[in-house]
């Protein structure tokens, strides 16, 4: 799985967590640590860590990717992530990200801020396409789990959200298909509801936008799996994604969650339905 791959179904799990902006103004300081494996043909080929600390202040939240596995051999490839903000008006905004890339022996290293302008870039990649296509409401792709709100507000998976990740600018959607029911034959750890979503990925601006267009092709979609996870603000849930499967780089895969806690305890503990 090559780095655009690595990209694209990061940009799947972090898209898809929703839902944190109003829990996190009613919980002090609440932890989650989420923990995915990615196979291809039944071996796993990738690891996603994903922590996010929330207090009424603000957010903190990382992400890790790395090869695992025979996948080392031909791409050894590891990125880390970080982002911190704050909330108001009842909405995530980012104050600074960071990112480092590790592929063999080359590392690359980017930091975005944000202002009221919208981000601003060191070490990245940009160009007059990548700025035309930045608006103020540009998030980087950890702050993007913020903005699309609670199951409270409406029906889960109805939102579009434009992300600049320091070298592409890229809009991901999400649309529901329908409810389900996680039971034995799924992997991973989670037994319960799940709300079965189409995510698409539209390249806007950098090399993959440019590749894209020539290409002249509908946007890439795939499948997630988004489990409502009960907190104790009025009526509300998280949404957290437990599985996702699709076509990258013309191989199937599929990820699921192996770990899954929310404030020290297993992820089933807080569900809804969940066992």
């Amino acid at each position: 799985m090559n780095n655009g791959a690595a990209a694209v179904f990061a940009g799947c799990i972090w898209s898809a967590l929703l839902g944190f902006s109003n829990a996190a103004q009613a919980e002090s300081n609440t932890l989650l640590k989420t923990d995915y494996e990615v196979t291809v043909s039944g071996i796993t080929v990738l690891d996603i860590e994903y922590r996010l600390e929330m207090s009424p202040a603000g957010y903190q939240s990382r992400a890790e990717i790395e090869t695992r596995g025979v996948a080392t051999f031909f791409s050894d490839y590891r990125m880390k992530m970080k982002v911190s903000g704050s909330f108001g008006n009842g909405r995530a905004t980012p104050a600074e990200f960071t990112s480092r890339r590790k592929k063999k022996d080359k590392t690359k290293e980017l930091t975005l801020n944000w202002s009221s302008n919208g981000p601003s870039t060191s070490g990245g990649r940009s160009s007059k396409q990548i700025e035309a296509a930045l608006t103020p409401a540009s998030v980087d792709p950890l702050t993007a789990v913020f903005r699309a709100g609670t199951v409270s507000k409406g029906a889960p998976c109805q939102t579009t959200q434009r992300i600049y990740d320091g070298r592409e600018v890229f809009d991901l959607g999400l649309t529901f298909v329908q409810e389900v029911k996680a039971d034995g034959d799924w992997p991973g750890a989670y037994r319960g509801t799940a709300y079965e979503c189409r995510l698409t990925y539209e390249p806007v601006a950098g090399k993959n936008a440019e590749k894209f267009r020539e290409a002249n092709e509908a946007p890439p979609s795939y499948t997630v799996w988004l489990a409502p996870v009960a907190t104790n603000v009025s009526g509300g849930s998280l949404l957290v994604p437990v599985r996702a499967a699709g076509i990258l780089d013309g191989l199937s895969f599929v990820a699921y969650a192996s770990r899954a806690e929310i404030g020290g305890r297993p992820f089933n503990q807080h569900s809804k339905t969940g066992d």
